[in-house]
């Protein structure tokens, strides 16, 4: 008697570890299937009565197409009121709850007031700076639908950066739209940097959009490898005059087109607390010049010049020169005054023969601190070389 209920109980036992066992694994593959999620809500809006635009709608068409060769469930919409776009805003709040990446891409006009930024429904009547709040839609309204979500990982995309379309009928004079914090687990990217104005572009699509596409079709790609490569375009077709600008808190790796490269799954803010005993680790930056020489600094040093800064940094540390170039030229055009990243960008020059450039770099760190023995040491060698 006694052996057979030993039997029993050990079948009993045996039932049970197989049942938590596919219990398990039933949970594993929901949380995969979560990760691996993908929603993106596309906005075009450009048919204005007081300024309309002509790229919007076929960007919104074509970022949607792309997006859904890319694995992405896609809501397109396209000039769009004030309600209709809350509505798109909430009904994409709800999709990315189940879990994933989501992403928001808006083509349109946009304003900042008071340091906030606003989408531009089609219809809106604005007469006054004061009336923006009651006629647009906040970009606060979208970013709490994204923390309130919770889910994996976010990315917002503002094509809107444009010139002002009511800078007649406000007080202030601030062009572009204003910087904003990412949340965690989201990067937002501008078409131009913050407070800078945004080309519209000549063809089918607005410059910005243009460049994004081409770079997120590249596979094996990081997210911020994209961006890299869309600010390098846009920046060498509009010689330097447009920059475009990125914040992120994200963790882990993101690819459009994973190509040879896997997808990884992105750690949540709390795993990344759980796994190190306290606070998400930090990786140290490479030493910028931003935090040098801080009495030469502009005011956008801290902000957009510093992205670029530390990316040419760490492009410079392996050698590669043209790439840290393209980031040092990028901080100098936002930071002009700054000697030592003057300084910085004429050192990558001068490893790539460029003596007459790396020697009108040299000279401008020079006029700023006309006493550095080692600008000058730099300027005679550079002049040396050119000729």
């Amino acid at each position: 008697m006694k052996k057979a209920l030993a039997i029993v109980g050990i079948l009993i036992t045996y039932g049970s570890s197989r049942g938590q066992h596919r219990g398990m694994e039933a949970a594993k593959s929901r949380s995969e299937a979560q990760s691996s999620r993908r929603f993106a809500l596309v906005i075009g809006n450009g048919s204005y009565k007081f300024s309309p635009l002509q790229n919007p709608l076929a960007d919104a068409k074509d970022m949607a197409q792309a997006l859904t060769g890319f694995g992405f469930e896609v809501i397109c919409k396209t000039d769009l009121g004030q309600n209709e776009m809350k509505q798109a805003f909430r009904t994409f709040g709800e999709r990315i709850r189940q879990g994933g990446t989501g992403l928001f891409y808006y083509a349109g006009h946009a304003v900042q007031v008071d340091g906030r930024n606003y989408l531009i429904p089609v219809g809106a009547e604005i007469s006054h700076e004061h009336e923006v709040e009651y006629e647009a839609v906040d970009v606060g309204f979208l970013l709490s639908q994204l923390q309130e979500a919770r889910n994996q990982l976010n990315i917002v995309i503002l094509d809107a950066c444009r010139n002002n379309p009511f800078s007649r009928k406000f007080r202030s004079t601030n062009d572009g739209l204003a910087s904003i914090n990412a949340p965690s687990g989201t990067l937002i990217a501008y078409a131009t940097a913050p407070g800078s104005v945004a080309s519209d572009g000549e063809g089918k699509n607005g410059l910005y959009t243009q460049e994004l596409l081409k770079a997120m079709r590249q596979p094996a790609l990081k997210i911020e490898d994209v961006f890299k490569r869309v600010r390098s375009g846009v920046q060498n077709l509009t010689g330097g005059m447009q920059v475009p600008w990125e914040s992120s808190s994200l963790v882990g790796d993101f690819y459009f087109s994973p190509g040879s490269a896997e997808t990884k799954p992105l750690p949540s803010a709390e795993n990344v607390r759980n796994s190190a005993g306290g606070a998400p680790p930090t990786e140290a930056s490479p030493k910028s010049p931003l935090h040098e020489s801080k009495g030469n600094r502009s005011p956008l040093s801290g902000t957009a010049a510093e992205v670029f800064v530390n990316q040419g940094d760490a492009a410079a540390k392996q050698k590669h020169w043209s790439e840290a170039e393209i980031e040092y030229k990028q901080a100098v055009y936002l930071d002009p005054s700054n000697a030592r990243l003057r300084l910085k960008l004429g050192d990558v020059l001068s490893q790539q023969k460029k003596w007459s450039d790396a020697e009108a770099q040299y000279a401008a760190a020079l006029r700023v601190e006309p006493q550095n023995k080692s600008y000058q040491d730099r300027l005679t060698a550079a002049r040396n070389r050119s000729k």
